[in-house]
């Protein structure tokens, strides 16, 4: 299938076919072109999310070694906005979650681990270029919960496209979908 779809896509680049829709795209009235421009602003709508988030990420991640380096200097501030009667509560309910949250960060920082070398793999099997580097990047998309995998996996099969490696990106991006069921 990948070998057909690289032949198709070859055969469509050399026809002119993406240059004709391009020149029809070009040829179109302005309506149709302020259409056009709008999703191009949905697209930067989305990007900016995207960096809203990225700096959500490191901005939780920074706290969170703050918080294991000095727990108690910051609960015990916490804690003098808490009533009086409320604060034995308040300490009980912090120290329990003192010793869950570095057990719950050290599974992540595994998990993204894993993640990231099972992405080496293939990708160096695959000869994509800039393999570490795509997987240190992986690593960080694996620190994102619930989404960060399927995150970084479009990212490298977009990537793969990129560079005329199309029959790669769909391989790579089987093989995460396989990955993560």
């Amino acid at each position: 299938i990948a070998n057909e779809f690289n032949l198709y896509f070859n055969q469509a680049k050399g026809n002119g076919l993406i240059q004709d829709a391009i020149n029809q795209i070009n040829s179109l009235s302005p309506d149709y072109k302020q259409i056009f421009a709008s999703v191009g602003g949905t697209l930067g709508g989305i990007v900016m999310g995207l960096l809203n988030g990225f700096f959500a990420l490191v901005t939780i991640i920074i706290l969170s070694l703050f918080m294991l380096v000095s727990p108690q200097r910051i609960t015990d501030t916490a804690a003098s906005y808490i009533p009086m009667k409320h604060r034995k509560f308040f300490h009980d309910l912090s120290n329990a979650l003192s010793s869950i949250v570095p057990k719950y960060f050290a599974g992540v920082l595994i998990t993204a681990f894993i993640l990231a070398v099972a992405t080496y793999i293939p990708l160096l099997l695959l000869q994509i270029p800039y393999s570490l580097a795509l997987s240190v990047a992986m690593f960080v998309f694996g620190l994102i919960p619930l989404v960060g995998a399927t995150l970084g996996m479009l990212f490298i099969t977009l990537f793969c496209f990129m560079i005329g490696q199309p029959a790669a990106g769909i391989i790579f991006f089987v093989y995460i979908l396989i990955y993560q069921q």
